[in-house]
């Protein structure tokens, strides 16, 4: 089985802690700059939380809408969440490689996950994810964790 252990949406993480002085959204039109210049590669002028060296795809993969790594946001319509996650089910992972055996996915959610937003139904969101990943009959499943931390140190 594949066991997604807190699922959570890094663009919508980043409503949840403070920015006083707009950083991150000059961050991002920065990534999206370089991006947009060929300079996918290159580090931002900034450090991501201040200590870590991020380089402008991997910022804007992170935090930008739809980027390659804005898998769980719950602010995708159903059908956007099925294509996002459509592969995790056992049909979904037959339809891209048909001799694959087939591995069950748990979606386990903190139930007190500090990065998510106050504003997401976590319990509606889990029921989401299931859905879009083919269902119970395509061996998706979820499991919240009653008020655990996004690391399980709680």
């Amino acid at each position: 089985a594949a066991v997604l252990q807190a699922p959570v949406s890094d663009r919508e993480s980043q409503t949840v802690e403070q920015d006083s002085d707009g950083s991150r959204g000059r961050l991002l039109a920065e990534a999206e700059a370089k991006l947009a210049a060929g300079e996918g590669e290159a580090l931002l002028s900034q450090k991501y939380y201040g200590f870590v060296p991020i380089s402008a795809s991997r910022f804007a993969s992170l935090v930008g809408r739809d980027g390659p790594d804005d898998l769980f946001s719950s602010d995708f319509t159903d059908e956007r969440l099925a294509a996002k996650l459509g592969h995790m089910g056992l049909a979904g992972q037959r339809a891209t490689a048909p001799s694959h055996p087939g591995l069950r996915t748990l979606f386990c959610f903190s139930g007190g996950d500090e990065y998510v937003p106050p504003s997401v139904d976590v319990p509606l969101l889990a029921r989401r994810f299931v859905a879009a990943a083919g269902g119970a009959e395509n061996g998706a499943s979820a499991l919240i964790l009653a008020g655990a931390s996004h690391n399980l140190a709680k």
